[in-house]
């Protein structure tokens, strides 16, 4: 299974978009193996590029922590320490849902086709970075490696 398919799962199966996003960002800085430091700020601001807002990171932790599929302590000075339940996150993966949901079947359409042979032809590939939108264009007084940063890095846990 790819990021992309366990993100598309976990959308499905939990039907909700913040909550899935912010139990996949979980995932993605191994809170499934050691307990992460962080903040709901953090969360919001750089795992998921400002895409799901503080209150609904909050919403979606106390979510996930009745479907029992995480535990959080809050500390007094921000940091929230937030392990994944592994075993309850491939019990939810588990869950049968159809295969005729949107991402989870794999064949072909007119649609599709015609989109990706119009990207092959015109345009050259785009290479997806982690960031929640686009770059903006870069004027011509600015150094283009300035520019650019790197994207941020995983959280380091403590």
């Amino acid at each position: 299974m790819t990021g992309e398919q366990l993100f598309i799962s976990l959308l499905h199966r939990l039907q909700d978009y913040q909550t899935g996003m912010v139990l996949h960002a979980l995932i993605q800085q191994q809170a499934d193996q050691i307990e992460l430091k962080t903040s709901c700020s953090q969360l919001s601001l750089n795992l998921l590029g400002a895409r799901v807002s503080l209150k609904q990171v909050q919403r979606a932790l106390a979510r996930l922590e009745d479907m029992g599929l995480v535990q959080s302590r809050s500390h007094t000075n921000y940091r929230t320490h937030i392990t994944v339940d592994r075993e309850a996150v491939q019990a939810l993966l588990r869950v049968p849902v159809s295969d005729y949901l949107p991402g989870l079947r794999s064949d072909s359409f007119p649609f599709l086709d015609d989109l990706n042979a119009k990207e092959t032809k015109s345009a050259p590939e785009v290479l997806m970075t982690g960031w929640p939108s686009p770059p903006l264009p870069v004027p011509a007084s600015v150094d283009p490696d300035e520019a650019n940063p790197e994207p941020p890095a995983p959280i380091k846990h403590h």
